[in-house]
């Protein structure tokens, strides 16, 4: 190692830990690259990516924070293609989205860059923000942000931190991130539509109990259900749409039939959840925040 270096890079590695799983050792060769002294390079990332950064958890976010810490485990994550805008970079970018969680709760997040890891992976992320999308918390991940995997992680396995609380369909609202649910299949249908330059299939349709009606979409297959099926849905994701939740099964959701014998305990059945739904008057449907099939 250069001796004219060597003192900054093991000031970086005090004040911000393992500098090649952070990829500071990186950014600090980019900038000498751009021949900028070391000792303004330094600098330069003690400010990027010290200073007095907060560790947060999950419950901890809210909108606007910056330069913050958080760990968590992936619990799902996929990626989309972005077309260039005019006058922007030749070539399209990528979007990483996904949930990350730990013990206090579960985030959806966006980043601008691959990530270190997979379903099931805890990956440390530095010099994170918050924003409002689509009226949630969103955690973000910018191209100046530090993300590094950890291999002995204390955070709860992918299977307890997946566990969502049951639902009745017309208790789900805006305020949900992840239910679980128990629901027959009242409309079906398949399309298919453009992902990442292939075709892909996907199903939607509506979802009923004794309680409401919700649409719902599928991103994955649904073996043996159809019209009529009686189904365990665990793990959904809820989104909302013109102030409309909608159930969202995706690659972690866990959908099952209801055996027979379940099916007999519960308070509906196909025939009485296919009903048209009972006259409501308009107070009534003013005093909730959102009524889908009335």
């Amino acid at each position: 190692m250069d001796e004219k270096i060597a003192p900054h890079l093991e000031e970086l590695t005090r004040a911000l830990g393992d500098l090649e799983k952070t990829g500071i050792r990186a950014e600090f060769d980019k900038l000498l690259a751009f021949r900028v002294s070391p000792e303004v390079a330094k600098e330069t990332l003690l400010r990027r990516f010290g200073g007095k950064r907060k560790i947060l958890k999950v419950k901890d976010l809210s909108a606007s924070l910056k330069n913050f810490e958080i760990t968590g485990r992936i619990l799902d994550i996929g990626e989309k293609a972005l077309r260039p805008q005019e006058g922007g970079k030749e070539g399209s970018s990528k979007l990483y989205t996904g949930v990350l969680a730990d013990e206090t709760g579960p985030v959806m997040f966006s980043s601008w860059k691959e990530l270190p890891g997979s379903v099931g992976d805890v990956i440390n992320i530095k010099n994170a923000y918050t924003r409002i999308w689509q009226n949630r918390i969103r955690l973000s991940i910018g191209e100046q942000s530090l993300v590094s995997k950890i291999y002995d992680s204390s955070l709860p396995q992918l299977s307890e931190l997946s566990k969502t609380p049951a639902k009745k369909l017309i208790d789900i609202g805006a305020a949900d991130f992840s239910v679980s649910t128990t629901a027959c299949v009242l409309q079906l249908s398949h399309k298919e539509v453009p992902v990442r330059g292939k075709q892909s299939k996907v199903i939607s349709g509506v979802l009923a109990d004794e309680t409401a009606r919700l649409p719902f979409t599928a991103w994955v297959e649904l073996p043996g259900i159809d019209i009529g099926s009686i189904i365990r849905i665990e793990g959904a994701q809820i989104r909302m749409f013109r102030g409309m939740p909608s159930i969202n099964l995706v690659s972690s959701t866990k959908v099952s039939l209801v055996t027979t014998e379940e099916a007999e305990k519960l308070a509906f059945t196909f025939e009485s959840a296919a009903k048209d739904p009972a006259p409501l008057k308009i107070e009534e449907i003013a005093s909730r925040d959102s009524m889908f099939d009335v």
